[in-house]
């Protein structure tokens, strides 16, 4: 047995993780197709379609809904920000749920980001001062969205929640659970 230890730090937190491996004298690693795969399957991961969106006004016209699935990126995301504030029932102050739960966001960087943050920004008038509840499903997605919220919510009148409860959303809203 080998002893390994991996040392992280990470905004002032040293984290420190103990890891034994064993070596084993199993000959080299298979090359080519997975040996399990028996019936010849493909095994590689299924890419998630392009960014997709579609909104919804409440009958009393206070609420947007705005849902989302497949692949998230930088484009799709401005060009959802650009959809709320088009929105032929859209007015600024109005509330807006964003259910990003059926969207992955699979090489967000931070730069992708801010420039999210610069449009949400630059959106501020014709945003108002509604609050907007964010639903997302993956824990990346959660710290993504936060790191978002973090930049803007100091440069914009639109209160933020990001989480990932359909319910904390809704009741934060003051809709009342689903």
């Amino acid at each position: 047995m080998q002893g390994v230890e991996v040392r992280i730090q990470m905004a002032g937190m040293i984290i420190n993780f103990g890891l034994t491996a064993m070596l084993m004298n199993s000959g080299p690693s298979p090359v080519g197709p997975d040996p399990a795969n028996r019936r010849g399957q493909d095994r590689r991961p299924v890419r998630p379609p392009p960014m997709a969106h579609r909104l919804a006004a409440d009958p009393e016209g206070a609420l947007l809904i705005a849902t989302t699935e497949g692949r998230g990126t930088l484009n799709g995301v401005i060009a959802l920000l650009d959809a709320v504030v088009t929105h032929p029932q859209w007015t600024p102050g109005m509330a807006v749920l964003m259910d990003h739960r059926r969207l992955t966001f699979p090489a967000l960087n931070y730069e992708a980001i801010e420039a999210v943050c610069r449009h949400f920004v630059d959106l501020g008038d014709r945003l108002g001062e509604g609050r907007l509840a964010i639903v997302v499903n993956q824990v990346i997605d959660y710290g993504n969205a936060k790191i978002a919220q973090m930049i803007a919510g100091n440069q914009t009148r639109m209160p933020m929640l990001v989480t990932r409860s359909w319910n904390e959303a809704r009741a934060w809203l003051g809709l009342g659970e689903d």
